[in-house]
């Protein structure tokens, strides 16, 4: 297939797939349509999810001057952060994206284009510094309340200690993962101290014997 080489205004329609959102999809095609979108990228997927195959394919297909135009911003991403990274990689392609509720215009027909741009990057990293933010919030309330943050041990320390006599008795490590309900890989994880110790141990004691 030839490559394109014309502008093309590409329209992106979504629904997050919940039954009973065909007429939405519809009712964001045909104003698309209306709009002069020449080629229609069609999803029904949640917006959380960035990968969507659709919105892939419609970013791949865009060339220099290309418009992708949406009905609203909240179809393209849920997020400022994950809509800053989509509208980057639609820059980058040197194409530009147009909301058709008016929310957003970075076309090489929009005066204000670069200051869009300015104002969204900010945008976008103040809402990360606020996600962090109220993460560390949480781990500062978390510990004061004497909460255990991380994993959870799924065995106690007498079990460990169960674990290591097992072991020296000769029990292999998918034996006693079966025994204390965690895998074999927890169980190794638990004795690979233990066992370090005793073949230091076994290494000291065959050395005093030579000498």
């Amino acid at each position: 297939m030839a490559e394109r080489t014309n502008t093309m205004k590409i329209g992106y329609a979504r629904v997050s797939g919940a039954t009973g959102q065909e007429g939405g999809l519809e009712t964001q095609i045909a104003g698309l349509e209306s709009a002069g979108c020449e080629r229609i990228y069609k999803e029904k997927l949640s917006g959380k999810n960035t990968k969507r195959p659709e919105l892939q394919a419609m970013l791949k297909a865009l060339r220099p001057s290309d418009c992708v135009v949406i009905s609203k911003l909240d179809r393209l991403c849920r997020s400022m952060s994950d809509m800053f990274k989509t509208l980057e990689q639609i820059r980058d392609e040197g194409a530009g994206l147009v909301s058709l509720d008016g929310a957003i215009d970075t076309s090489d027909s929009s005066p204000c284009k670069d200051l869009l741009w300015q104002l969204l990057a900010s945008i976008a990293e103040f809402e990360r510094k606020l996600i962090f933010q109220r993460c560390e919030e949480g781990r500062v309330r978390a510990k004061a309340a004497g909460k255990h943050l991380g994993r959870h041990s799924k065995t106690t320390k007498q079990q460990d200690e169960q674990m290591k006599l097992a072991h020296d008795q000769g029990q292999s490590y998918a034996q006693i993962g079966k025994t204390f309900g965690i895998s074999r890989m927890s169980v190794y994880r638990r004795l690979k101290g233990h066992i370090e110790a005793k073949k230091e141990l076994e290494t000291s004691c065959i050395n005093n014997q030579k000498n």
